[in-house]
């Protein structure tokens, strides 16, 4: 179960990752480049994941309706996957 909660938490953050970089045109910088950056401005696409995960929540949230009995779900997928992606901008510091 944990795996399959892992496996989704992962694909969700591909996903919101993903158009980013197409719509950008960018690849990912260099570790050198990252480590001349200070830690509030590294790693901006996962702060921009966190961020857009933080509204898909809050829609999901103030949805009437449950999206087929998947909206709990989804939410601690969420919830999950921005504790994650915190952690990770933590331990990259």
């Amino acid at each position: 179960m944990r795996i399959r909660k892992l496996a989704f938490t992962a694909v969700l953050i591909g996903a919101l990752c993903a158009p980013v970089f197409a719509q950008n045109n960018v690849s990912p910088p260099g570790v050198n480049q990252l480590l001349l950056l200070p830690p509030a401005e590294r790693y901006p696409r996962i702060r921009s994941a966190i961020a857009e995960l933080e509204e898909a929540r809050k829609e999901l949230r103030a949805a009437p309706h449950n999206f087929g009995g998947h909206k709990e779900t989804a939410i601690r997928a969420i919830e999950e996957a921005i504790r994650e992606l915190r952690e990770a901008l933590r331990y990259a510091r």
